[in-house]
């Protein structure tokens, strides 16, 4: 995902002079599907032009909503053979107000109101330094705020007469908030939402269709980075995975509207809870035996009843 930056102006003396930048936006190519957010799209976009002292010089705000439906080019006046620092957020939907120096925009967090709250894209940002030349090209890559996770389920492992059907699929708290730019966590559990991103029904059915025998197609979820580092059991603003699956086996059974459940934290290693921005993060869940031992997950029981003999 790439902004360039191409210098427009003529020939002229070596000698500092004004150039013309022309931006323009380039999503690139990312595959999703219709019930997830559009990963490549672009709807708006905050410009800002910081000095060598990290004073802002401009900031610009297109909305493609005014501009019918997409994002023109933006020309920005530069002077050729000086430092500037070029930074975009992207997909914020509002225009970001109250900058004047580099540091306010370093220290800016981007609040959602709802853990889905990305109709017009995903939040995405990109910083880069600059120093303009006649005829030059400068790209700005872009990150996506946001993580995603693919999560499969292998019930190859599972006896006979075990069946697991999803019912619903969840992220618990996922962050309301994350800084623009460097590493970002929840701070603490009044900033994450108890239910993040979520699907059920005929959204969740994908993890009861199979890829190959016994495992299933991949359903993506996504939520805000939280690095939380490493802990020794986690903490409230430790984000996980929650499974609810109604279940059958020769001896047990998932009573009416309950259902056998699956915990399972994120991160790099056992101890770590690091959910990092842009990353995809790709979960095989292989329950075993009769499916409700704990293996690297935790398993609630609490909704399931023996069969009377």
């Amino acid at each position: 995902m790439t902004v360039s930056v191409l210098s427009c102006s003529k020939e002229g003396p070596e000698r500092p002079r004004m150039a013309e930048a022309c931006v323009s936006l380039d999503p690139g190519v990312l595959l999703t599907r219709s019930a997830d957010p559009q990963e490549e799209t672009i709807s708006n976009v905050n410009l800002f032009v910081f000095n060598s002292d990290g004073d802002l010089e401009e900031r610009r705000y297109l909305d493609s909503r005014k501009n019918g439906g997409r994002i023109p080019k933006l020309r920005v006046g530069l002077l050729t053979g000086v430092e500037y620092t070029l930074a975009a957020c992207v997909n914020f939907s509002y225009e970001i107000k109250g900058i004047s120096k580099l540091e306010d925009l370093k220290a800016y967090r981007y609040h959602l109101a709802y853990p889905d709250e990305y109709r017009e894209g995903i939040p995405m940002t990109g910083m880069t330094k600059v120093t303009p030349s006649l005829q030059d090209t400068v790209v700005l890559r872009l990150e996506r705020m946001m993580s995603k996770i693919n999560v499969r389920i292998d019930r190859n492992g599972l006896e006979s007469g075990v069946k697991l059907n999803v019912a619903r699929i969840s992220v618990r708290h996922s962050p309301r908030s994350a800084k623009v730019f460097g590493e970002s966590k929840a701070e603490g559990s009044g900033d994450t939402f108890a239910i993040g991103f979520m699907k059920s029904g005929r959204e969740a059915d994908v993890l009861n269709m199979e890829e190959a025998p016994g495992l299933s197609r991949a359903l993506s979820l996504y939520m805000m980075e939280n690095m939380q580092g490493d802990l020794p059991d986690g903490n409230a603003s430790c984000s996980y995975i929650q499974i609810e699956a109604e279940y059958v086996s020769d001896e047990q059974y998932s009573l009416p509207g309950e259902y056998l459940i699956y915990r399972f934290y994120l991160g790099e290693r056992k101890g770590n809870f690091d959910i990092e921005r842009n990353c995809l993060y790709e979960i095989t869940v292989r329950p075993e035996g009769d499916g409700l031992t704990d293996a690297g997950w935790r398993t609630d029981r609490t909704g399931l009843a023996n069969y009377q003999e």
